[in-house]
């Protein structure tokens, strides 16, 4: 279990180099030396309560409360670079898993068909099947979506999801975002990679 998670993290790490690289148009973060890149990586893996340090409490209010509430929200830790989470002692013990809900609201509905086109592909990558027994329960909601690059940001996309074990009703929450100039078809591929390579941290 600590192995996976540790993986998983490098993954988040990567991706989130990756990210620096893509959204660093002047060329800054390659001209840090390694003593400050190193304290960057160190920044990005901090954890702090999202209501005090997120921020999506200012910038992005109108996502809140449209899937997660705020008792969860009191409960995430993390950062805006790798996301916020909490774990109520969730464990993934089953071969199969079930979607129960991909939801969207009126800003994200017009994107919905194209955030599922990848799902397929991901899960036969990953071995995963789907099947309303299974005791694995997956809820997500897409939060926004920019679909296009400016000055300030690149395409991307922000979601809640939640796992849920119904044999023994634990529950891990995660809210994150991401970015890619490629555009969104690869924005909506690194999320749901990114949900399963994290569900798999969990065996």
């Amino acid at each position: 279990m600590k192995n996976k998670k540790t993986f998983c993290l490098f993954i988040l790490i990567l991706l989130t180099v990756n990210f620096l690289r893509a959204s660093d148009p002047t060329g800054i973060f390659e001209k840090l030396n390694k003593e400050q890149k190193a304290q960057l990586l160190k920044d990005i893996v901090s954890r702090r309560p999202f209501l005090k340090s997120s921020s999506d409490m200012k910038l992005k209010k109108f996502t809140l409360g449209k899937f997660f509430n705020i008792h969860i929200y009191r409960k995430l830790m993390g950062n805006d670079i790798l996301g916020y989470e909490f774990d109520e002692g969730f464990k993934y013990d089953s071969a199969s898993v079930f979607i129960r809900s991909i939801r969207t609201n009126k800003k994200t509905y017009p994107f919905k068909r194209e955030f599922i086109r990848p799902l397929k592909n991901i899960l036969r990558k990953k071995k995963v099947r789907i099947s309303k027994s299974s005791p694995i329960e997956i809820g997500i909601c897409l939060l926004d979506v920019e679909a296009n690059k400016t000055s300030f940001s690149l395409p991307g996309a922000l979601v809640e999801v939640y796992f849920k074990n119904k044999r023994s009703g634990k529950y891990f929450y995660y809210r994150f975002g991401t970015g890619k100039t490629s555009g969104l078809n690869d924005v909506f591929k690194d999320i749901w990679l990114l949900l399963f390579s994290v569900l798999e941290s969990f065996r």
